[in-house]
């Protein structure tokens, strides 16, 4: 008894907390199936869908249905019949108590050849749209064929296109089960890429960059500009190079007609470190600046003086440090994953300096001798301007006696 009464007790808890399970209200929709005459369409089968379940029913001789489904649902109806076709299924979102009206459309299809000059074109691309909305899509085979199922009798937008041939779209009328063929002309066009740099405001050609599509390989001119011949409709990687700057690659396809398109690259990322003297006396500062790929001043770069962190770089990209010992020193920029190549100070004695300076006045003015003797010396061969003075005066001596 006393577990009979727990069980009891039991059920009656998990019924307080549970709550009565409220069932899914189900409305009824009114479905008309018409032709595209808006004539009644019997013996329809209109099957409704929803997540979760689905039901079926087929229309009397004035077309119509009912159908019982879920309300609030997204229900989906698709219809089949033995002489008509709906290219789509009808959707209902929301569902209510309703009535609606479903089009439909005798059968037909459509079988594709498509060829060019040679005969059958393979892997050609079908598209066949009615308002708007498309309903075949579809390669040709190694026959050149595409053989659609059953679609709806009407009007129809067809386009035919495979990669190096120029495009075919014309309008289409599908009367029942008909045979169309295309044929499918080759073509090129003239594709022009501009490289630039787009580092500079406006952006700046770059000259002699790569242009590398397929096989071939065209160079810029000096306005950024390069030119290749390319199959229309075909999607194509282009590859832009140059030294010291990042490879580029942008993937187009190329359209029927001459185009252009901007490619826009910059240089490779690099650092540089610059000292303004390559000689500094020990325990003087030297001024160290530090510039980018294009020359531009880095600020909060990190240097390294002999690989102990001496400071970073202010907003003008310099830092000043000093030199405290005496021979040649390494000093290197960091900054965001870049480093720059080493570059040498060499640090010297203050009495080194003395003795270097004296040695260069000296020589400075041996040299300022040497240029006033040979100033002195300047005459005829193997005389001195006194010399001549004298053998002149000797001469006309001479000559006067013997006159």
């Amino acid at each position: 008894m006393r577990i009979r009464a727990y069980i009891i007790a039991l059920a009656m808890l998990f019924s307080v907390v549970a709550g009565p399970v409220a069932a899914q209200e189900t409305v009824t929709l009114t479905v008309s199936v018409v032709d595209a005459s808006g004539n009644p369409v019997g013996d329809a089968e209109l099957t409704a869908s929803w997540d979760g379940g689905e039901t079926t029913r087929t229309t009397a001789g004035n077309g119509k249905a009912f159908l019982d489904v879920p309300e609030d649902e997204t229900v989906t109806i698709t219809v089949s019949h033995p002489d008509y076709i709906r290219n789509r299924p009808f959707v209902i979102e929301d569902v209510s108590a309703q009535e609606v009206t479903i089009d439909v459309a005798k059968k037909g299809s459509a079988d594709i050849s498509v060829v060019d000059e040679n005969g059958p074109i393979e892997g050609a691309r079908i598209i066949m749209s009615q308002n708007g909305r498309e309903v075949v899509r579809a390669n040709t085979d190694s026959d050149g064929m595409v053989e659609t199922d059953t679609i709806e009798r009407g009007e129809y937008r067809i386009s035919v296109f495979k990669a190096g041939y120029y495009t075919a779209a014309e309008p289409l009328s599908v009367t029942g089960d008909i045979n169309r063929e295309y044929e499918l002309e080759r073509g090129s066009v003239t594709i022009q890429f501009v490289v630039a740099d787009d580092h500079f405001d406006p952006a700046r050609p770059v000259e002699d960059a790569r242009v590398t599509v397929g096989g071939s390989t065209v160079t810029t001119l000096g306005n950024g500009e390069a030119t290749l011949q390319i199959p229309v409709n075909t999607a194509i990687s282009a590859t832009v190079t140059k030294d010291g700057y990042t490879e580029r690659t942008v993937d187009v396809t190329i359209p029927e007609r001459s185009r252009t398109f901007d490619v826009n690259i910059r240089r490779e990322p690099s650092l540089h470190v610059e000292a303004a003297q390559s000689r500094v006396v020990v325990g003087e500062n030297v001024r160290l600046e530090v510039t980018d790929e294009y020359g531009d001043l880095v600020s909060g770069a990190t240097i390294t003086l002999d690989g102990e962190n001496v400071g970073e770089t202010n907003d003008q990209g310099v830092l000043v440090t000093a030199i405290e010992g005496a021979g040649d020193h390494e000093l290197v920029a960091t900054t965001d994953g870049l480093e720059s190549e080493p570059i040498t100070v060499e640090g010297i004695e203050a009495s080194e300096q003395t003795t270097t300076t004296a040695q260069t006045t000296t020589t400075e003015q041996a040299e300022t001798t040497t240029d006033e003797q040979t100033t002195t010396n300047v005459g005829l061969p193997g005389f001195t301007v006194l010399t001549a003075v004298l053998s002149l005066l000797v001469v006309s001596f001479l000559l006067w006696r013997r006159a």
